[in-house]
Order: structure tokens, then sequence, then C-alpha cells
């Protein structure tokens, strides 16, 4: 992962702890990546759907 401290800054303002990056993790479902999408958008930051 790049820009960790930058990433690691960005975590705390937004959510107040870290936010590990676990690509490949098995709690990784559909709702929860639907609510993650959400969060990105209101923060107005444009998702790519297809990934």
């Amino acid at each position: 992962m790049l820009h960790t401290e930058e990433y690691a800054t960005w975590c705390m303002e937004r959510f107040g702890y870290f936010l590990h990056h676990r690509p490949t993790s098995r709690t990784r479902t559909n709702g929860l990546m639907a609510n993650t999408v959400d969060k990105i958008r209101a923060q107005g930051f444009e998702v790519d759907d297809r990934l």
C-alpha cells in the first residue's frame, strides 16, 4: 500500500481509527461494500462500479 502516512491521517479524520486494508478479507460482504461505496460517494468521490 502506498502513502500509508497520508492514508492513516485520512482514516483518523474520517473514521476516528485506522481502517486496515484487507483485500482478501472474508468479512467483505456485499452489504459492507455497498455501505463503504455510499460513504465514499457521500464524501464527493466518484466510484467505479465495475470494481
